[in-house]
């Protein structure tokens, strides 16, 4: 709680520096946590207090989907995005359409 002076004070200098074209500033603390800088239940996980929980990363995301449909256009009618894996280290492997 005592940094959160500090961080208020970087975010607002972000704020200034964005420009809307070549970097974006979004704030969302006001989704996670309360005018004291408390964070809502359930947005870190609660055994080690420090990584975001899916809820807080839906809350990201959906904070995120207005910007992106701004910059892509709407979302296609079909997803050809492969199915998740659930395995970080599925970032490890090789792609299958990698060229080789």
């Amino acid at each position: 709680m005592a940094v959160l002076p500090s961080i208020d004070r970087v975010n607002s200098d972000l704020s200034k520096v964005a420009n809307g074209k070549r970097s974006l500033y979004m704030g969302i603390n006001d989704k996670l946590a309360d005018r004291n800088g408390r964070l809502f239940e359930g947005m870190m996980n609660a055994a080690d207090k420090l990584h975001p929980t899916v809820q807080a990363y839906r809350v990201w995301a959906d904070a995120f989907k207005p910007i992106v449909t701004e910059l892509l256009g709407p979302p296609a009618k079909e997803d050809h995005a492969p199915a998740p894996t659930g395995d970080p280290s599925a970032s490890l492997q090789p792609s299958p359409t990698a060229a080789r």
